[in-house]
């Protein structure tokens, strides 16, 4: 393991004698508890519980920051409803992903979730425009712990610890305490599909983290890996920025839609937002790939059309547990992205994926 990987702050009580630590963006993590197909398995039909405390968070303030936030983001920023939660994306002024994030209304705030690729520089880049406005972005990244919850079972945990499901009443967002533990916000997060992201402040962090895997174990779930969410994740496709997604990303070509607002008024990147889905389509569009015995798949790698011609490279990959499948998600060229289409490694000619379409049910 890189000794530069920055270690979660309960890492201490993640340790596993079979299971090892991976890289995520910078991070160490739990690569498995020691049984990969159970954990996915949990994450498919149970309930699942990782430390995702790496998350960058940042929380704006001031009477302005809907305002603000409203003529620098891609989404409409305005008249946000308590609880309410948006995707939204920083873009430059060529319509290129600077920033991916959710928003999420608190009270007088409005919290900014992001992948932890972004800690460094989201607050700084939300900054940069500010000069008479009041609004105030705070970076709480090292003061928060944070926790996913994923899979069906996950409300049964809930109404355990004594917490609201932050879905209920068409809301994203929403704050509780746990049953004689900390106050919590607990959140649906798009990073996270069919989970639940708890946070609650770091000094109290390791509380939170042993009643939810308390509870999360009596209810027949289990602490879940990076291995085992990455197959998730790539399964439902759910990209990461600093992962699937860059500064070279424009939205649409990773469909994200929900991101994007058509009729709010200008912000950077509309021109070219605007261009595209009016006049074309994007030259690119992630896609998800299904390779059958492919030890050989690895991110970064390239990918080759029928014709012979290099049309795009793998983002991340994963094998599915108790499957002789790995699953990929990659950039490629807009003719290679119907779902059917073969695509061979460059490196490895007879290694062949097929393209799925990127979101299912999984």
């Amino acid at each position: 393991m890189n000794d530069t990987l920055r270690s979660l702050p309960l890492a201490r009580l993640h340790t596993s004698p079979d299971g090892g630590l991976t890289g995520v963006q910078g991070w160490a993590v739990p690569a498995t508890f020691g049984n990969r197909a159970a954990e996915y398995r949990q994450l498919i039909e149970g309930a699942a519980l990782l430390d995702v405390s790496f998350l960058t968070i940042v929380r704006a303030a001031g009477p302005d920051r809907e305002d603000y936030l409203n003529r620098r983001l891609s989404q409409k920023m305005l008249a946000f409803a308590e609880g309410e939660g948006r995707r939204a994306a920083l873009l430059d002024s060529v319509g290129k992903m600077e920033a991916d994030m959710e928003v999420f209304a608190s009270g007088e705030e409005l919290i900014l979730l992001a992948p932890p690729v972004l800690r460094v520089h989201l607050r700084s880049k939300l900054d940069l425009y500010v000069f008479s406005e009041d609004v105030q972005f705070r970076d709480a990244s090292e003061a928060m712990a944070s926790f996913a919850l994923i899979g069906p079972k996950r409300a049964e945990v809930l109404k355990i610890i004594g917490l609201e499901n932050p879905a209920a009443r068409d809301r994203r967002f929403v704050m509780g305490q746990v049953q004689d533990g900390p106050e919590v916000a607990a959140l649906s997060s798009e990073l996270f599909p069919g989970g639940v992201v708890f946070m609650c402040a770091q000094d109290r962090g390791a509380e939170l983290w042993q009643r939810l895997e308390e509870q999360t174990i009596q209810g027949g779930g289990a602490l879940c890996g990076w291995e085992a969410f990455e197959a998730y994740r790539i399964l439902h496709g759910a990209p990461w920025y600093g992962t699937d997604l860059d500064d070279g990303t424009i939205p649409l070509e990773a469909d994200l839609l929900q991101a994007l607002h058509f009729d709010k008024g200008c912000y950077p990147g509309q021109e070219t937002i605007a261009k595209i889905s009016n006049l074309g389509h994007p030259a690119r569009k992630l896609v998800r790939l299904r390779f059958s015995h492919a030890k050989a798949v690895a991110p970064d790698l390239e990918l080759t059309n029928e014709a012979g011609a290099v049309c795009g490279r793998i983002r991340s990959c994963a094998a599915i547990p108790n499957e002789d499948s790995v699953v990929a998600l990659a950039m490629v060229k807009w003719p290679q992205r119907e779902p059917g289409t073969v695509l061979s490694l460059t490196q490895y000619p007879d290694v062949k994926g097929i393209v799925e379409a990127l979101r299912t049910d999984g």
